[in-house]
């Protein structure tokens, strides 16, 4: 009975994913149109519909108010009018959501095929692993944890729309990882990644975090580390560019080649508001409103006249510029280092986490950015950490695989537990602030602190 119900996973998880989303798209529509005071829907959705009506009717979707995303999203969701459906573009959300799934576990399964190049890989390669790696009930319950996420269905239901730089990102990965598999075609798999890539970063800017990651990836002999850590870090920025070969020059120039095209054509067409609404404000924005960074706090205290020793512009810019300094930092230093040991997939991961958690504005639609990547990362960690007593064992059934998955699993769900009730009690303080007016800033400011830590402490793991 157990083992038939595994068996059947694959079909079932997409079922159900299907069945998930549906239901709150419908519910979504119910709860909108009984008018609670609390929307269902994204503000940011309509926004969408707003700027596509714009460009619908020809005229520049930057003529909405804080329409600040690039047109094509716009575009994207103009087939609202198209069909004559106010859900349309919601329900293409939902339909990525679900093919992110199938990629997820195509990238999976070439991943099985690729030499994870570690101390502990040749050991394990002729015995548990490959038994582990191979069998497709492991591939769907990783895939799962992004297809029947609560948090992914709900946030593509509301009509955001950040899953598509996500999947954009995990296109760019598979099509990297296909010209390490099929070798004959590598350069047509490079331009095809390049060519994702640059349009994710057209999307979001954040994506370029991944440049490095990416590269090292394409040629494992770039810059490898012969030195310390620090005196390799002081040289990083000089052989960056002197030790490029071809292969990692066409990604390069590809991935800029898009992006500039996108970048031309959306200036001629919408000027300087396009580089403005689009990437500029994102840089110099002020916002004090509770989120979940605990920057929030600190800027909410510089922008509040009533605090006047804090009421200053330039401590306001002195806060942005620890926040920004200490995001680059630790993020630029967990890719340098999880490359050099071709961990790139883990590597883009942990950038992520890394950036969404030390980001001076952090939303729950950002955490996509990472869930996504997660499935991924737990394979690698899986494969890097499998119990001493299986590694004997030259043959596993289905049942003892499942059992040394949650084995195995253990510091990351206690990590994701705590994860998750963090950002509960987060939650909990800002709905006394919203809904019952109670002045809690400094509870938020402290729940913010704690889901930092829980945000950065599985990267021990």
């Amino acid at each position: 009975m157990f083992l038939s119900i595994l068996r059947s996973i694959d079909v079932n998880i997409y079922y159900c994913a299907f069945t998930l989303h549906l239901l709150l798209l419908f519910y979504g529509l119910v709860h909108d149109w009984y008018g609670e005071s609390v929307k269902f829907t994204d503000i940011d959705y309509s926004v969408f519909i707003d700027a596509a009506r714009a460009a619908y009717n020809g005229q520049s979707p930057y003529s909405r108010e804080t329409y600040r995303y690039t047109p094509l999203i716009a575009y994207i969701t103009c087939i609202n009018f198209f069909f004559n459906l106010q859900i349309a573009t919601k329900m293409l959300f939902c339909c990525i959501n679900i093919l992110a799934g199938k990629l997820l576990n195509t990238i999976l399964e070439m991943m099985v095929f690729i030499k994870i190049d570690n101390k502990n890989s040749k050991e394990k390669q002729d015995n548990i692993n490959m038994y582990i790696l191979k069998n497709p009930i492991f591939r769907d319950i990783l895939v799962s944890l992004w297809l029947l996420n609560p948090f992914s269905i709900v946030i593509a239901a509301r009509g955001n729309a950040d899953v598509i730089p996500s999947i954009l990102v995990l296109l760019t990965l598979y099509y990297i990882m296909k010209a390490k598999v099929e070798l004959f075609k590598r350069r047509k798999y490079l331009i095809y990644s390049g060519v994702f890539f640059g349009l994710a970063i057209h999307f979001k800017l954040y994506p370029i975090i991944y440049a490095v990651p990416f590269i090292f990836y394409i040629n494992p002999y770039y810059l490898k580390m012969k030195c310390s850590i620090y005196k390799y870090i002081i040289k990083f920025p000089i052989e960056l560019f002197t030790s490029l070969d071809y292969n990692q020059l066409l990604f390069g120039f590809t991935s800029f080649l898009v992006f500039s095209l996108l970048f031309g054509f959306f200036y001629y067409l919408y000027g300087w508001t396009f580089i403005y609404e689009t990437y500029l404000y994102h840089f110099i924005r002020r916002d004090q409103r509770h989120n979940f960074s605990p920057f929030f706090y600190l800027f909410y205290l510089t922008m509040d006249p009533s605090n006047k020793p804090f009421n200053s512009d330039l401590l306001y810019k002195s806060i942005s510029l620890i926040s920004l300094t200490s995001q680059i930092v630790t993020v630029m230093f967990a890719g340098i280092i999880l490359v050099n040991k071709q961990e790139c997939c883990m590597a883009i991961f942990i950038q992520t986490v890394l950036f969404v958690a030390f980001n001076k504005v952090c939303t729950s639609q950002y955490f996509i950015w990472w869930f996504m990547l997660m499935p991924i990362a737990i394979f690698i960690y899986i494969f890097n950490n499998i119990p001493q007593q299986y590694n004997d064992k030259r043959s596993l059934d289905s049942y003892e695989i499942f059992w040394i998955i949650i084995e195995t699993t253990i510091p990351i769900s206690i990590s994701l537990i705590l994860w998750l009730f963090a950002k509960l009690t987060w939650l909990y303080f800002a709905y006394k602030l919203e809904m019952l007016g109670n002045s809690c800033f400094l509870s938020i400011f402290h729940s913010s602190l704690f889901f930092l830590l829980t945000n950065t402490d599985a990267l021990f793991y």
